[in-house]
């Protein structure tokens, strides 16, 4: 699904439903607390019923999130499996969505940029950057594994 069409859906969605419940990801950061807020404020905005949720790990927040309006987020446990009814039966949820050839594209850059920090740590020789001047381990150790 294209992103234009991808949006067009969430607005279907958001124009036939009328109670939505919000959540975030697992300790959630700044972006993840702000898109919550500004999503909550939208929704109210239109007439919608809106509940922002969280898991009850992650409260309290961390002070530096002190300065966002979250009086009206709720504390719970994460409602259960994927595909589980809510228990309040809410019109939609609102979570990130992506197509599988984007998610597989983006795996596959992650892998490619974790191969790549693997070769460059087993390959470097010298100092770890940093003023410490702790000398790099991995090739030496790799060295010793090779002649064994």
């Amino acid at each position: 699904m294209s992103i234009a069409a991808a949006r067009a859906e969430a607005g279907r969605v958001i124009e036939r439903s009328e109670r939505f419940c919000l959540l975030t990801h697992e300790r959630p950061d700044g972006d993840a607390l702000g898109s919550l807020i500004a999503v909550d404020a939208l929704l109210r905005q239109l007439g919608k019923d809106s509940v922002m949720v969280m898991d009850s790990a992650d409260l309290p927040l961390p002070y530096e999130y002190a300065f966002l309006d979250l009086a009206g987020v709720q504390p719970g446990h994460f409602l259960g499996q994927v595909g589980e009814p809510l228990d309040d039966a809410r019109g939609a949820v609102l979570v990130e969505v992506r197509g599988q050839a984007e998610i597989d594209a983006g795996l596959l850059r992650l892998w490619a940029a974790m191969q790549e920090c693997i070769h460059h740590g087993m390959t470097t020789k010298g100092v770890l950057p940093g003023g410490l001047k702790v000398p790099r381990r991995a090739p030496v150790l790799l060295d010793r594994k090779r002649v064994v």
